[in-house]
């Protein structure tokens, strides 16, 4: 894994997905309370509020949605609140077009999963989301479960409060660094491939911070999602909350990723596997 570059965002606090649409960037921190777009430089081009009585900064633990999962989907983005506490259990959805959000309950649906596979709610907290064709893919980063759904039934249960049963779930077993094992934090997909990120930090507890030890990069194949995962390292103070790929030039793959350093800041990075 090399680093071509990086770039420090003052303006985008404790950034945590991403996300692209129509040719545009979108990243939403999970104790903020706007959706921004920027280049593919770092350029913070255009803010919006995503719901009424917007707060600047960073919005207090207790309080934040903390959107940490985003996919695009038709001409909106879907925001993920983590479903780590009550008032976390959200789904945005931002219409691009119109620029107007609406939140929608996700109670319902994450309960339901923590029904159908047994979680429980002390292990449940959604960090990535990604669409592949007809599916939606959800990271749970306590127990490192990729959750799958239909959108279709996903659509139903939300929308239309109907009963959905019908999820796959596949664990995994990623590295660590001095002993803590990496969670995931962010996802994206790359025609059958779902590029992934899984931060470690020096703690057990997934909702509290700690001290930031490294991030991994994996690969999860879609079309065989039990085969060997092929992981790219970056110890040190970089906590990689979001990705996405930019192109793939012959072998190697050209990303973005956003970082998350719990300092209020996030930092972008472009990086080649």
């Amino acid at each position: 894994m090399k680093i071509i570059s990086h770039k420090t965002i003052k303006q985008i606090p404790s950034a945590s997905s991403m996300e692209m649409l129509n040719n545009s960037i979108y990243v939403c921190g999970d104790d903020s309370d706007f959706l921004f777009q920027i280049s593919e430089e770092g350029e913070v081009l255009n803010k919006f509020p995503l719901i009424e009585n917007t707060r600047e900064g960073r919005v207090p633990k207790h309080h934040k949605y903390d959107f940490e999962a985003m996919v695009s989907y038709e001409n909106e983005i879907w925001l993920f609140g983590s479903g780590s506490l009550e008032n976390r259990k959200v789904l945005l959805i931002f219409n691009t077009d119109t620029k107007q959000s609406a939140l929608h309950s996700l109670s319902d649906f994450y309960a339901a999963i923590q029904y159908e596979l047994q979680i429980k709610k002390e292990d449940f907290n959604i960090e990535g989301a990604a669409i592949y064709k007809d599916g939606l893919f959800l990271l749970n980063r306590a127990d490192n479960s990729m959750i799958s759904c239909s959108i279709a039934e996903f659509k139903d249960c939300v929308f239309h409060q109907k009963e959905i049963e019908d999820f796959d779930c596949v664990k995994y077993l990623l590295p660590s660094i001095d002993g803590f094992v990496a969670g995931f934090s962010g996802a994206s997909v790359y025609n059958d491939l779902l590029f992934f990120s899984a931060s470690v930090e020096k703690t057990t507890d997934w909702v509290n911070d700690g001290e930031i030890l490294g991030s991994f990069i994996g690969i999860i194949n879609l079309c065989a999602p039990d085969e060997e995962i092929k992981f790219f390292s970056l110890e040190g103070e970089s906590k990689i909350e979001a990705l996405m790929v930019l192109e793939k030039k012959k072998e190697n793959y050209v990303l973005l990723a956003m970082t998350d350093n719990d300092n209020g800041e996030s930092e972008l990075l472009k990086i080649e596997l």
